[in-house]
């Protein structure tokens, strides 16, 4: 019998690499997104230092005290820039997973049915080995049982 040849095995390929293609896509975007977010907290932590030096600094002159709030509105500005590109970078990621799902599940419907045809395959390969060797264990019976009738219709 022929070895097991799935018609659909181009196809599969071909699937398999768009699944590929699309888990990198969206492990990169996640990534920036990660970095995006991991940036935003150091900024915000920056934010909160800053703000706890102003507020246990001693009495500062009124001018002084205009340049402190000036940074730190600016850096409450910076935190939530960042927090927002995260924000972006975040929905731009979610955005490709279901791509990336229907690409899998595509990959893997056709690998369910090469399995199952890989198996019924090997199953029906047994059942004609099993028929051929039914047939040779009967040739041979048939042979022995011809050859001991006629050597026993010979002795006779």
């Amino acid at each position: 019998m022929k070895p097991f040849r799935f018609r659909l095995e181009r196809i599969l390929r071909v699937r398999e690499v768009e699944e590929r293609v699309a888990r990198v896509q969206l492990a990169g975007a996640d990534y920036e997104a990660r970095s995006q977010e991991s940036l935003a907290d150091v900024q915000r932590s920056r934010l909160e230092a800053a703000r706890a030096d102003v507020v246990s600094s001693p009495a500062a002159t009124p001018a002084e005290r205009m340049a402190w709030d000036l940074a730190l509105d600016a850096g409450l500005a910076q935190a939530l820039a960042a927090r927002e590109r995260a924000r972006t970078a975040r929905l731009q990621a979610e955005a490709l997973r279901p791509n990336w799902t229907e690409k899998r599940s595509a990959a893997q419907g056709l690998e369910r049915l090469r399995s199952r045809l890989a198996q019924e395959y090997a199953l029906e390969e047994r059942r004609e080995e099993s028929i051929d060797m039914d047939e040779i264990a009967s040739r041979r019976f048939a042979d022995r049982a011809l050859r001991e009738r006629r050597t026993g219709d010979a002795n006779a």
